[in-house]
């Protein structure tokens, strides 16, 4: 049996890959309408980039959990294979740790700011969608990441011992 950490890391990483492959096949299926329209009938679909923005909104934002839950994301790793095991561990550790505080305090940053949108009545211009949802869904998006990353420290079974 799974921990409980890992079992939600896993729900959270399927979840989002769903939802970011969703939003990567609506854009193409958008954009491809758009283009043929627009090339073949002379009459392009006027809120393809509304829906494109909020596409790759969607697609970037619902995939950071994913990559992060699953360490496919962009790495460095030139100073890991100088430092010993423990103290490799002790700086993804660390980096988990800073990492999640970040992201916790974006998802906090972005909600705040979509919530006064949202009450300021700001919408998007061609189809009066309410851009405030984007930000709430950025900073959920952040706080599921956060979320990602303090679990992986749990999974590890908290922050290892240092080297003297």
């Amino acid at each position: 049996m799974r921990s409980l950490p890992a079992s939600m890391l896993a729900r959270i990483n399927g979840t989002a890959e769903v939802l970011a492959a969703a939003c990567l096949a609506a854009m193409t299926g958008i954009v491809t309408v758009d283009v043929v329209s627009r090339y073949v009938f002379n009459a392009p679909v006027a809120s393809s980039i509304e829906l494109v923005e909020a596409m790759i909104v969607g697609c970037v934002f619902l995939a950071l959990p994913a990559a992060s839950a699953t360490g496919t994301h962009v790495t460095i790793d030139y100073f890991e294979r100088a430092l010993s095991r423990r103290l490799a561990a002790a700086v993804g550790t660390m980096a988990d740790l800073l990492i999640a505080a970040v992201l916790a305090y974006l998802a906090y940053a972005m909600a705040r700011r979509g919530l006064e949108m949202i009450a300021a009545g700001d919408q998007s211009p061609v189809l009066r969608l309410p851009v405030g949802g984007m930000a709430l869904v950025m900073g959920g998006c952040c706080a599921l990441t956060a979320l990602v990353h303090a679990f992986a420290v749990l999974a590890r079974g908290g922050p290892p011992d240092t080297e003297p």
